[in-house]
């Protein structure tokens, strides 16, 4: 990269198709989030768009665009969807992006859109509506940015993505070409396509075929660090603390975690599950806890974010014992970048997280409550000094691996690839597209003057 690139400002649009809420757990939400300083130190002019939010929660979206007012379950985790189909709204949306933040005379645009494949309704009026060159590519360079996965590679599976894929083409004359609008548009526009895990990128690799670049989520290893404040109750009755983080829904396997803390309950009394979240599935396990009979278990509720900290710090082992679908494991670096010990299952998205069945995060076979203890067994059963060795090793896992500083700094430089690829805008280009924009305003503000005389007639 020349110095010339990285002295020039780029100006960065993320695209979230989940509301922007520090408050909630989403983690496409936490990811656009969280890597919005560091690009901004790298010299990135940055702006975020999403989808509103609930009211009773902050939004940090700078713009935003559609609502959420449905939602559909998969693998037990009930998902929002975004929906806006006004092409409208994201022209002018886009205008002000392109425009009114602009200091260059031909500034540097990416637009970085967040699962953009998985719900493409979204992310079609907004790519749809982007000015183009004189060659018909857009004048913004555009990147997809993968974070789902679907565990195993199945017939089922490449049936369901095979078909829709082919909703998106029209069969004509024994062959399939592409239709004009969303399937082109979804399809072919983008410069580049990111995805957080090996696992992501082969399970959208299946309907897309292309060159993903893998880049890990990031976190901040200077707050999540083994220094700092404690859960000092939870030490005091000298028993050891089994910890789980996340939402209470099929996919996150919490009932098999708790099938195998009563496995475990049967042979030592020394030992206690502490459980934070909330989902779907939350009453229907406190009820399975009541009539397994089982005693030091405890319901905490979503813990807030140094509380959780605090909860990472505090235990022996940190359980995450999801079923599949897991595209990486979040709350598996958290807990290591603060030094405490993993059992996580064996799923694509969890080896890459853990680094593949080390000392520090081993792994137990999914849906299975026996080899989940098992596993749990091995880990608070090793002595203090092996657990503080691991702890450490663990950290340095997540430091070298993850940390936000080299996260951002990878995608900043692909980026910056893609924008190299993709060529800049010409002078004539946005001379053009500045043309159609006034243009566009004059006729608006025309049809409103005849709207508000109209109105002001039939008040009369």
């Amino acid at each position: 990269m020349s110095p010339e690139r990285r002295s020039s400002q780029l100006k960065v649009a993320t695209f979230s198709p989940y509301p922007l809420t520090p408050e909630t757990p989403d983690g496409v939400a936490q990811f656009v989030l969280g890597i919005q300083p560091h690009l901004k130190r790298l010299g990135c002019n940055t702006e975020l768009v999403g989808p509103k939010a609930d009211k009773s929660f902050r939004n940090d979206a700078d713009y935003t665009f559609g609502r959420t007012p449905f939602r559909f379950t998969h693998h037990g985790t009930n998902h929002p969807i975004p929906v806006s189909l006004r092409q409208a709204p994201a022209k002018r949306m886009l205008e002000t992006i392109l425009f009114d933040n602009n200091n260059d005379q031909n500034p540097d645009f990416v637009f970085d859109f967040h699962e953009p494949l998985l719900l493409g309704h979204y992310a079609h009026p907004i790519i749809s509506a982007m000015p183009r060159r004189q060659d018909g590519k857009s004048i913004p360079t555009t990147i997809a940015h993968h974070h789902a996965q679907i565990e195993g590679s199945s017939l089922a599976l490449r049936t369901a993505l095979y078909f829709a894929k082919m909703r998106l083409l029209k069969l004509e004359g024994g062959r399939v070409r592409r239709t004009q609008g969303y399937a082109n548009t979804i399809m072919d526009v983008f410069d580049g396509r990111i995805a957080v895990s090996h696992a992501t990128a082969a399970t959208w690799s299946i309907p897309f075929p292309g060159n993903y670049e893998v880049i890990p989520n990031g976190f901040d290893t200077t707050k999540l660090t083994p220094d700092g404040p404690v859960i000092e109750e939870w030490k005091q009755d000298g028993k050891q603390t089994i910890f789980f983080a996340g939402r209470h829904d099929e996919r996150k396997g919490l009932i098999y975690l708790i099938e195998a803390f009563a496995l475990l309950k049967q042979e030592r009394g020394d030992i206690k599950l502490k459980i934070a979240g909330y989902g779907s599935q939350t009453e229907d396990l406190q009820k399975l806890v009541q009539e397994l009979g089982l005693e030091d278990v405890d319901f905490l509720g979503v813990l807030p974010r140094e509380d959780l900290e605090k909860a990472y710090r505090s235990v022996d082992v940190v359980v995450c014992p999801s079923i599949g679908g897991e595209g990486f494991g979040r709350v598996i670096a958290e807990a290591l970048s603060c030094a405490a010990l993993v059992v996580a299952s064996d799923i694509n998205g969890y080896r890459e997280a853990t680094g593949g069945n080390q000392p520090f995060a081993r792994l137990a076979k999914p849906e299975d409550p026996y080899d989940l203890a098992r596993v749990i067994n091995e880990v608070i059963n090793l002595p203090d000094e092996e657990k503080k060795r691991l702890g450490k090793e663990g950290r340095q896992h997540v430091v070298s691996n993850f940390d936000w500083e080299n996260v951002a700094e990878r995608t900043f430089n692909y980026y910056l690839t893609c924008l190299e690829n993709h060529g800049k805008a010409a002078d004539e280009d946005w001379v053009k597209v500045e043309q159609a924009r006034l243009k566009e305003h004059i006729i608006f503000q025309k049809a409103k003057t005849i709207f508000d005389r109209a109105t002001h007639l039939m008040k009369r």
